[in-house]
């Protein structure tokens, strides 16, 4: 449900409803890759604005329970730490399935992170203390076990379940098969930002509709799948990032170096 105002006051996101107020408004494909791209507090604050408020069901710290939103209707309000802790998580979580898909082994430091982010492992300490000695296969199942238990999680949180709902005022009188999560209306459907979120997530890793940026390392979705050994940048660092990284290996070439580093042959 979009507020009719969203204001700030110190860490917490305020939205402003009134008692008859839901409005709906429409998930754009790159809904994910918008809200991976909020680089400033501003942004954040226009996001929900036309969004809404987050709603995700828990704090990532599993330590602190319970985060739905905090206070009273018509003045709830929700943390922008939060929202950046969901945009790491989120980036961190595609980029694992990056490597994955693409044959690459996941690196200790970004199942470190990923712990980081929420202060829990979903690996047994055992297998993160002697990562570097596993084989790949044995590496690619764990970071894959990794993903499966942060996604199945976040269905679960969010409550996401298949329904039909039935438009009223179409006149061809059909329905329609949607995911609705605990927070949507069992007649109109509708969801909390955070359900169209995590069915894009699920959606980018299932398939090929996600990249990593060579430059910041942040996911996007690229307007066509990049081919792999190959450079690609998003929205954000651009043309820009890819001119720099091409004088830079315009000039290792004029040193006989190659563009990884090292001389050629």
């Amino acid at each position: 449900m979009v507020p009719q105002q969203v204001d700030v006051s110190g860490d917490f996101l305020r939205f402003h409803y009134s008692a008859s107020d839901l409005t709906l408004t429409a998930v754009p494909d790159a809904l994910l890759e918008r809200f991976l791209l909020l680089r400033t507090d501003d942004a954040i604050v226009k996001f929900a604005r036309r969004y809404g408020p987050l709603q995700a069901p828990r704090r990532l710290d599993r330590r602190s329970g319970d985060h739905r939103l905090h206070g009273t209707e018509p003045h709830p309000s929700e943390r922008i730490s939060e929202w950046r802790r969901y945009q790491q998580l989120f980036s961190r979580l595609l980029g694992v399935a990056a490597n994955l898909r693409d044959g690459r082994r996941v690196s200790s430091d970004a199942l470190t992170h990923i712990a980081d982010i929420v202060n829990a492992n979903a690996l047994p300490a055992e297998v993160v203390e002697r990562w570097e000695r596993l084989g790949d296969r044995e590496a690619r199942d764990a970071a894959a076990a990794v993903l499966l238990s942060w996604t199945q999680t976040f269905v679960r949180w969010s409550g996401l379940v298949p329904a039909l709902v039935f438009d009223w005022s179409d006149s061809r009188s059909r329905f329609d098969l949607v995911f609705q999560d605990s927070v949507a209306n069992r007649s109109w459907g509708g969801m909390a930002l955070f359900g169209a979120l995590v069915i894009q997530l699920l959606s980018a890793i299932a398939g090929t509709g996600f990249a990593v940026c060579s430059a910041c390392g942040a996911a996007y979705v690229p307007s066509r799948r990049p081919r792999q050994n190959q450079r690609h940048y998003c929205s954000d660092c651009g043309r820009s990032a890819a001119l720099r990284d091409a004088k830079a290996a315009y000039r290792a070439r004029l040193r006989g170096e190659s563009p990884i580093g090292g001389r050629s042959k």
